[in-house]
């Protein structure tokens, strides 16, 4: 789901709260997008730098800092 004014990342279970949350914020006038990151382990180069360009990125996981999306997506983004 394409968005302007920022994107929520998200995958697994929080997959719906997520989805409902992009869609009350729609409703509400804010164009957010919503990315289903449902591989950790690859690097979508395209995706990644259409997140990193946006007005706002935010990580929605259940995992921890070690071993979930959020630390690993953010490391790449400085890094590019």
């Amino acid at each position: 789901m394409e968005g302007t004014a920022g994107y929520v990342v998200t995958f697994g279970d929080m997959l719906y709260r997520s989805y409902d949350a992009v869609l009350r914020l729609r409703q509400q006038g804010v164009d957010v997008g919503l990315i289903n990151k449902p591989t950790l382990n690859i690097v979508d180069e395209e995706t990644t730098k259409k997140i990193g360009s946006s007005p706002f990125v935010l990580v929605v996981e259940t995992l921890n800092r070690k071993t979930g999306v959020c630390f690993p997506l953010v490391r790449y983004l400085v890094a590019s």
